[in-house]
């Protein structure tokens, strides 16, 4: 084939061919991770047909991807990292390689390769902006340190997209599940880390503490009594192991060990168990006071 037909057929296999490839693959592994993941039988069955199908096609994109790469070298007679549309082009072929390599067989996560392949189809699409056609290269460049330098810089650079993609990933996923820990946490009031809010503890039943009750019955224009030392101002809490909540929202269980105050207060804990920090709280009204 002359130099006139392997260009041609390397700007066919290119665009519409392999972007076509990858973002079918792409739409493929989409709808497998929809359907598959968290789903009953039959539509986790369609998703495994269709990541399957993702796979064979976006093995076939790389294919043509490969092809556009060796056809293009031919017809110009070099290395194609001439200028900045191959440039593009190989660094979108080393980072869908080894995002699917990754994600494949190291991660074991086949239903997520639809984002490295929506993020090579972006890539390649963008590399049409540039598009220039083989020729040969600048004398200035013309040079054996290009080769070397620039194979470099685009294997990193491919490598850097495709932890890019897995980087947003693990953001999305982190976004996803604050939400749902703040959509379970909704109606809590207070502290949820270690123990139970000390400002939900109720005061007594009767609604009002000694001091007032002092206040009452003082005759008028005197001063109140102060309330003796063994006075009790307010309700004791009872210690029980309580739930921790997680940062993530969910729940576990606290060590059987160190009981921690819940909510329902009828008699104090035990001096030597009571957590520290639990006599007293500045976000609540009423204060416990160990006995003398």
């Amino acid at each position: 084939m002359s130099d006139l037909a392997l260009a041609e057929l390397s700007r066919t296999l290119y665009s519409p061919v392999t972007l076509l490839l990858y973002a079918t693959a792409a739409f493929l592994y989409l709808y497998a991770l929809t359907t598959s993941v968290g789903r009953r039988e039959d539509s986790a069955r369609r998703g495994r047909r269709a990541s399957v199908a993702g796979l064979v096609v976006a093995g076939l994109g790389v294919g043509a991807h490969v092809a556009h790469e060796v056809t293009r070298g031919l017809a110009q007679g070099r290395l194609p990292l001439g200028n900045m549309f191959e440039f593009t082009s190989m660094m979108a072929l080393v980072g869908v390689v080894a995002g699917l390599v990754y994600l494949q067989f190291v991660r074991k996560r086949p239903e997520l390769n639809g984002f490295v392949l929506m993020a090579g189809t972006l890539m390649l699409a963008s590399a049409l902006l540039v598009y220039s056609d083989p020729g040969p290269l600048m004398p200035i460049l013309d040079t054996w340190w290009r080769t070397f330098h620039v194979t470099v810089i685009v294997i990193a650079a491919g490598i850097l997209t495709a932890g890019f993609v897995f980087n947003g990933l693990q953001l999305l996923r982190d976004t996803a599940e604050q939400r749902v820990a703040d959509a379970r946490t909704a109606g809590v009031t207070g502290s949820t880390v270690g123990a139970a809010y000390i400002g939900d503890l109720t005061e007594d039943t009767s609604g009002a503490t000694d001091t007032d009750a002092a206040e009452a019955t003082s005759p008028s224009g005197s001063h109140p009594t102060p309330p003796t030392a063994t006075t009790t101002t307010t309700a004791r809490p009872t210690v029980v192991p309580c739930a921790r909540r997680s940062r993530r929202g969910g729940w576990r269980s606290a060590p059987s060990s160190v009981p921690r105050p819940c909510r329902g207060s009828s008699s104090p804990p035990p001096r030597s168990t009571r957590p520290p920090g639990c006599s007293a709280s500045s976000r609540s009204t009423s204060r416990w006071s160990p006995p003398p």
